[in-house]
């Protein structure tokens, strides 16, 4: 099948769904949003103002609770959204790259009509799809189709590895932080150990909790994504060097494509602010990957056609 990757990202029913899963991550980035703002912000507000009034001890320990009930809900409806981006990127993506459609796999898969509504609701600050385009770098262009396929592929691997990583780092420094401000409220009231654990700990409990879930939800993404980096590396090597038969490694694509959908759809989000803010560094980076992978095969396709 011939190759017509980038120029198909670009129809309107393409632009369509990368418009909708958009939407749709950003609706669970709000979610996130309120859950940051339950599991961080209140309990420092409340940890002072406990310290401050002993008194209020009680009622800061059980308005943490309901802090920690309330999380888990608006976790389960972030989940939902971010499945359903999951699904529609996935749709985007099977046939753009021309690979079969797991309906076994790929589940919670919004249908046409809410796809349909959650581009509109995009459009309203992207009227004409402007950041959507070329979603693909246009040196996939050049390439046949089950290459060009792998480079997007690996592209998808690689996307938000760095942006993690540095996201962690902010994390830590939250983490001293709120380490910073508990001491210090500590020292300057003079506090015992029972008070301490009352009035301070308890009511921090739900942001000690958000940030050990972080960090060990955004390292075992890395950690699946690096995995996946590897075997789309072994894949691409393969297919260069003709190893195995292009219908093998098209198979393999569709495995690839499996684990990559299963990391978008249990992945822990990162902010929206944060997201943009090292976008344009990430879309250098894979710009230029995606390049130099494109300039690699047309090489070896050079030289093995000239012995």
């Amino acid at each position: 099948m011939q190759n017509t990757i980038f120029h198909d990202q670009n129809t309107p029913r393409q632009l369509e769904r990368l418009a909708a899963q958009r939407y749709l991550y950003s609706t669970a980035k709000h979610f996130l949003t309120g859950r940051l703002f339950l599991d961080l912000v209140s309990p420092i507000g409340l940890a002072v103002i406990v310290a401050l009034y002993p008194g209020f001890g009680i009622y800061g320990a059980l308005i943490a609770l309901l802090i920690l009930v309330s999380d888990f809900y608006l976790e389960s409806l972030q989940s939902s959204k971010r499945e359903q981006a999951a699904g529609v990127q996935e749709l985007f993506d099977c046939e753009l790259l021309d690979l079969p459609h797991q309906d076994l796999i790929a589940i919670n898969i919004p249908d046409t009509v809410e796809i349909m509504e959650a581009a509109e609701k995009y459009k309203r600050s992207d009227p004409t799809y402007k950041a959507l385009k070329n979603w693909y770098p246009s040196e996939v262009d050049a390439l046949p189709l089950y290459l060009a396929r792998l480079v997007c592929q690996r592209i998808n691997c690689l996307w938000d590895v760095q942006l993690r990583r540095r996201y962690l780092e902010r994390v830590g420094i939250i983490f001293f932080i709120l380490c910073v401000i508990v001491i210090t409220v500590a020292l300057v009231r003079g506090l015992t150990v029972s008070n301490f654990l009352l009035v301070i700990v308890a009511p921090l409990l739900p942001a000690i909790g958000w940030i050990i879930r972080e960090f060990r939800g955004q390292n075992e993404a890395i950690r699946r994504k690096d995995t996946l980096k590897r075997y789309a590396e072994e894949l691409w090597t393969d297919a260069l060097k003709k190893r195995v038969p292009v219908e093998e490694i098209e198979r393999k694509s569709r495995g690839l494509q499996d684990q990559i959908y299963t990391n978008r759809c249990s992945n822990p989000l990162i902010l929206d602010a944060f997201y943009k803010h090292l976008l344009p560094k990430n879309e250098t980076q894979m710009n230029r990957s995606a390049k130099e992978l494109a300039d690699e095969a047309l090489q070896s396709s050079s030289k093995k056609s000239n012995p």
